[in-house]
């Protein structure tokens, strides 16, 4: 899927190049510097599977339903990256209220996404920013009342 998003990089780059009066040449959200809709979904499905792995992680995934979980992500994730989102936002904070996430699972899950982001040959400089987009919901995911790990 890494050619996909190559790709999308070249075909983004070739509007570029010819803005065609659309006003191409505007800086790309970051969901486009990402690949967007041709590389978004691969890359929640390769966490994901990275996710249920995880040790410490795979806990919070056992009765998932991981097609409606990539889903919603997906779609989190390109409302998060500045992309074209159908789906209404759901609360975060309700979603994830009974799992009783403690900021050490939630340090360890965005880890996980940062390793993965860069399978994609992303630059640090937007792995970081990814994370940092998503570190603003921190406190909708994590339950304070855990203590664990803080």
């Amino acid at each position: 899927m890494i050619q996909v998003k190559a790709l999308a990089r070249a075909v983004a780059q070739v509007w570029r190049n010819h803005d065609c009066g659309l006003n191409m040449n505007a800086e790309q959200s970051l969901y486009e510097r990402l690949g967007g809709s041709l590389v978004l979904p691969d890359l929640v499905q390769r966490f994901y599977a990275r996710v249920q792995s995880d040790p410490q992680l795979a806990r919070y995934f056992d009765a998932a339903d991981m097609i409606r979980l990539g889903r919603m992500q997906t779609e989190f994730l390109c409302r998060v990256l500045g992309g074209p989102c159908t789906g209404p936002g759901t609360s975060l904070a309700q979603v994830h209220r009974h799992l009783g996430i403690n900021l050490h699972d939630y340090q360890r899950f965005m880890q996980l996404l940062f390793e993965t982001l860069a399978v994609y040959q992303l630059s640090q400089e937007e792995c970081y920013e990814v994370i940092g987009r998503m570190d603003r919901y921190t406190d909708e995911v994590v339950d304070r009342s855990t203590g664990a790990a803080e």
